[in-house]
């Protein structure tokens, strides 16, 4: 899926190329998270982490993932 949305993978790491906007949509429990401007994704068995573009880093359970958005801005 993320391969088909242009992001190149390097191990574990997907990357989201320059041009591209991406946003990680989480739920949890009774609440959501939204995760803006995210650069790298990296993907393990039970985590999941997002790096944004100004370098914040979010661990997260891969459960919690409900979608990931992403827009041309070009």
């Amino acid at each position: 899926m993320l391969t088909r949305q242009g992001l190149t993978r390097d191990g574990d790491v997907w990357n989201v190329p320059s041009g591209v906007a991406a946003t990680v949509y989480l739920s949890l429990d009774e609440e959501s998270l939204i995760i803006d401007r995210v650069a790298k994704i990296e993907i393990t068995t039970e985590v999941a982490y997002a790096v944004t573009a100004r370098r914040e880093r979010y661990a997260f359970e891969v459960e919690t993932l409900r979608a990931l958005r992403f827009v041309n801005e070009k």
